[in-house]
């Protein structure tokens, strides 16, 4: 796939300036109507995940990634018809990207990403991360 493309790919979500986020995990799950996957970051050069002793990993991209860090797996997401209906967690679920399809096409109840946002099934992806060991 084109270098080009592959720039533009996830595009239609990305809204800010080139920042460093701080923020705990539980307050990445964002209060949707119904429970989804949400947190999503792009261009991410590295991320820690660190618990209150400073252990936990760190995650870098080369050169970036997408990243996301919630308190719920994807099936106790699509389990919960609300976020009530989600149970206490004591984990933290993170998913590493190169990049995600984009959102949606011109609306948002249903329209498919254009094309020039999508991920084609019949092409081949890659992307390096690493991921060490935190501890204090």
């Amino acid at each position: 796939m084109a270098k080009d493309r592959m720039k533009r790919i996830g595009i239609d979500k990305k809204s800010g300036k080139v920042t460093k986020h701080k923020g705990k995990v539980s307050e990445q799950l964002q209060p949707y109507l119904n429970p989804q996957e949400s947190g999503n970051k792009c261009d991410v050069r590295w991320m820690k995940i660190e618990d209150q002793y400073g252990n936990g990993i760190k995650i870098t991209g080369d050169p970036t990634v997408e990243i996301n860090a919630i308190p719920y797996t994807p099936f106790e997401l699509e389990e919960a018809s609300h976020h009530y209906k989600l149970p206490v967690s004591d984990k933290v679920s993170v998913r590493v990207n190169g990049w995600q399809t984009g959102v949606g096409g011109d609306d948002s109840w249903g329209q498919h990403a254009h094309t020039e946002y999508r991920l084609a099934a019949n092409q081949n992806y890659s992307y390096r991360f690493t991921i060490e060991g935190l501890s204090k």
